[in-house]
């Protein structure tokens, strides 16, 4: 995963090389790194900026959105949506939110056609879609659908839920996940990250993602892998422990040890290596110690999947990480 350190000089370089500061647009555009991956970084480009010592792009004015969009809706020839914005367009659809309240009022005060694509029913889509594969020959992947289709994948996603679901709805032949490559795969996850607005789980890649979680598997390995080739930060708790836990209920220090003992770990279950629901469990329960905050040392912590916690709870209480991991793994 690439440090903040080599972000910053990066983002210096990249400015040297433009002459000024870039813009949010432009390092998405053209950067050694995508703007997402600072604003994960840094908690906003802004921040990004301050912290390279560069100066801060000036307010944007209305009336210059307004240009940079009509200049922008010519080179299409049409009313770009949103999506296209954020992607190649001059700067994303976040500035015409907040100037204009939405990104419709902002197409209406440049004088464009409103974009109708959420009102499109399934039939269009799926005619459109069946036409673009005729087109292509074969099933167009997300990437052509998104960079060459008549509107992108986003429609597909609101109607269908996924991709592979919109093209089972058209009747055409899944993708061969095994045939894409790695770097469509890390740009396909980064988009959807950037589309969820977080690190998604394998389980939403696998229920509303461009590929399935298991076609990252085979490529990277682990999704965590995955996770770390897309420079996303790592999914470390499942839903199951975030509900409840904190240091009130596990006493000081919970927190700051159940981090060192993922980390330790590698992000997956010691027994089963599953990367997703993580859970951090207390080897020898909580409630036999006079102190709770005792309780959460690296020798009493193990990373284990929501099943496997299921099933050794209560297990091997007077075992370390390593025997607890040893036995477990002898009854599965």
């Amino acid at each position: 995963m690439v440090s903040d350190e080599q972000l910053i000089e990066d983002l210096q370089q990249f400015a040297e090389e433009l002459g000024k500061t870039p813009t949010y647009a432009e390092m998405r555009s053209n950067g050694p790194w995508s703007a997402y991956t600072y604003q994960r970084h840094f908690g906003s480009w802004n921040k990004a900026l301050e912290a390279a010592d560069l100066k801060i792009n000036k307010y944007i004015s209305k009336e210059q959105l307004i240009e940079d969009l009509q200049q922008f809706a010519e080179k299409l020839g049409k009313t770009p949506t949103c999506e296209e914005m954020r992607s190649n367009g001059p700067w994303s659809g976040t500035p015409y939110g907040k100037h204009f309240g939405s990104w419709n009022k902002a197409l209406e005060a440049a004088d464009l056609e409103i974009n109708q694509e959420k009102y499109i029913s399934k039939e269009q889509l799926i005619e459109d879609l069946q036409q673009f594969a005729e087109k292509l020959g074969k099933t167009p992947t997300h990437a052509e659908m998104d960079n060459s289709g008549h509107r992108g994948v986003q429609p597909y996603y609101r109607h269908f839920g996924s991709w592979n679901k919109a093209l089972e709805a058209a009747g055409l032949e899944i993708n061969e996940e095994r045939d894409i490559s790695n770097e469509q795969l890390i740009k396909d996850l980064q988009q959807f990250a950037e589309r969820l607005g977080k690190t998604p789980t394998h389980a939403e890649m696998n229920n509303s993602g461009p590929w399935s979680g298991t076609a990252y598997e085979k490529h990277f390995g682990l999704w965590n892998e995955a996770l770390e080739a897309a420079d996303l930060k790592i999914n470390r708790l499942g839903p199951a422990e975030l509900a409840g836990t904190g240091e009130e209920a596990y006493g000081a220090g919970y927190t700051a040890a159940r981090d060192a003992v993922l980390e330790r770990d590698k992000y997956k279950c010691r027994v089963c290596e599953k990367t997703d629901q993580l859970h951090c469990h207390h080897i020898k329960p909580r409630r036999t110690f006079d102190d709770v905050s005792k309780s959460n040392t690296k020798d009493n912590l193990i990373t284990l999947c929501a099943s496997c916690h299921q099933t050794f709870e209560g297990k091997w209480q007077d075992a370390n990480p390593d025997e607890f991991a040893e036995n477990a793994k002898q009854q599965l």
